[in-house]
């Protein structure tokens, strides 16, 4: 398989994955063809209350094959004790280097980790640290390469060309899953309220949108329909837009990639998120197969309107804590958070300590999760 076949193939299966994870097992087996690898761990994270990071998916594959032993006893025991961990968190996003690198000398003769799960499987192995712009961080590692002995330069030329694919991959999933769409059919994903999804052939026009959406090409301040196209309001973005729409529908000579932008709307507190990605027509379940790109709108500014006294009522939270929680999920820092309400940060993460134990959780990325599911329900209507 030559090594456009094989990227090809990767990003085909890395937009797949990102809409459903049934189909990551396919997506971490062909990067490791694609790049000569024994196997590979992927693990996104959002920062914590305490400063630390609250791991939402971690995934470890051998050649296909999730290895749940290894996610167990890594993430459950040695992750916390693993040395490699805060200089893997200082390293430049991007930044590609050799597992050894970041243990001592010392670390590698006596280290519990090193010796127990890097020595065998990825002595030889890679790390890089990558970063999404609403805060959560990626770790990507790559196992010893087949064969063993060093890594050639076809193979780090290949993950340099799939680390823009693995962050697109991140963005559209935590999309989804904030909108409650992971997993979902084409036609369920359309009926999505939380975001604006707009669907296109294979010409890049519109073939369905759902109400949020309609509700833009409407307005025209942001999106608009141009004799069924989709186009930006501003002619700068217009022709990022167009850019990331030809090489989400191939027409860029390669294979279909998706990607993401930022649209800014005049007078807006806070821009709009688009995310653009190719649709395996094989996979469609729209319209016989005619949708091949997908378009989807995040309003950053009004994607959680909670009232806190509706946390008060639903959550039993004092109503201190309510207002802390409604900061937390608007996207503020503890530190920000403490400034925006007058306390301090002290006083913000002992708020925070209180509302784990009376929820029952553990940490701000469930809070915050939480927080933002019952602010999708119209007037705080649970059962609307």
């Amino acid at each position: 398989m030559n090594q456009q076949v094989a990227y090809d193939r990767v990003l085909a299966a890395l937009n797949e994955a990102a809409f459903d994870d049934a189909c990551w097992p396919e997506a971490s087996k062909r990067m490791d063809e694609a790049c000569g690898a024994r196997g590979n761990i992927v693990v996104i994270g959002d920062e914590g209350a305490a400063g630390d990071v609250e791991i939402s998916l971690a995934r470890i594959y051998f050649h296909g094959q999730r290895s749940v032993y290894w996610e167990r006893r890594y993430f459950g025991r040695l992750y916390q004790v693993d040395e490699r961990i805060p200089r893997l968190r200082q390293l430049p996003p991007g930044q590609l280097v050799d597992v050894r690198s970041l243990y001592t000398a010392r670390e590698r003769k006596q280290s519990f980790v090193y010796n127990e799960l890097v020595r065998g499987e990825a002595q030889n192995g890679l790390n890089m640290r990558l970063a999404l712009p609403d805060g959560a961080k990626i770790t990507w590692q790559f196992a010893n390469p087949v064969g063993g002995g060093d890594w050639d330069s076809d193979q780090l030329g290949m993950i340099e060309r799939l680390k823009t694919h693995l962050l697109q991959f991140a963005r559209v999933r935590r999309a989804l899953v904030q909108a409650d769409a992971l997993g979902r059919s084409m036609d369920a994903v359309l009926e999505n309220k939380r975001v604006g999804v707009v669907q296109l052939d294979r010409r890049g026009r519109i073939v369905a949108a759902n109400d949020t959406a309609l509700a833009h090409l409407h307005s025209r301040r942001v999106l608009q329909d141009e004799g069924g196209f989709l186009h930006a309001a501003s002619k700068t973005d217009d022709r990022e837009l167009q850019g990331l729409l030809a090489g989400a529908l191939g027409a860029a000579g390669e294979g279909a990639a998706g990607g993401s932008m930022r649209l800014q709307q005049a007078h807006a507190t806070a821009p709009f998120m688009m995310h653009v990605t190719p649709i395996a027509v094989s996979g469609s379940d729209c319209e016989g197969g005619r949708v091949a790109a997908l378009a989807l709108i995040v309003d950053i500014g009004q994607q959680v309107h909670v009232d806190p006294g509706l946390l008060t009522g639903v959550l039993r939270l004092t109503p201190a804590e309510a207002e802390v929680a409604t900061l937390l999920a608007a996207g503020l820092t503890p530190k920000q958070a403490g400034v925006t309400s007058g306390r301090g940060e002290g006083t913000i993460r002992w708020h925070l300590h209180r509302i784990f134990a009376k929820l029952g959780i553990e940490g701000q990325a469930q809070l915050v999760r939480l927080v933002r599911a019952l602010g999708w329900f119209p007037d705080g209507n649970r059962n609307s």
